[in-house]
């Protein structure tokens, strides 16, 4: 029981990293259709893993726990591995401020479409 304080703080952080993340990749003008489908995957993700969490819960009376403790912090060091990928671009500004190359670029890839 120690653990969940640290284990929900850092899934709350993740969740807000991912908003944050979301909204800066989104192309202008689509960031509240972006916001409706990233709240419905994250609902989908989480009843996903309650789901799966009560299955590892009720499949040893002994170790469930133990098991559900596990995956969790595997699934939060996979994440882990998914940062190095994350464009610098996308997150060298400050929240609000203007990223001029990523909205050419954005522009670039309109005007092509």
């Amino acid at each position: 029981m120690i653990l969940a304080v640290p284990m929900g703080l850092m899934g709350g952080m993740a969740t807000a990293a991912y908003f944050d993340l979301a909204v800066r990749s989104c192309p202008p003008g689509l960031q509240g259709s972006l916001m409706m489908l990233v709240s419905a995957g994250v609902m989908l993700a989480a009843r996903g893993g309650d789901l799966l969490g009560a299955k590892l819960y009720a499949s040893s009376p002994v170790n469930g726990f133990l098991y559900c403790v596990i995956a969790t912090t595997l699934v939060y060091t996979l994440i882990l591995g998914v940062i190095p990928w994350i464009p610098k671009e996308l997150i060298a500004t400050t929240d609000g401020e203007r990223n001029l190359a990523v909205e050419a670029e954005t522009m670039a890839e309109i005007e092509r479409g």
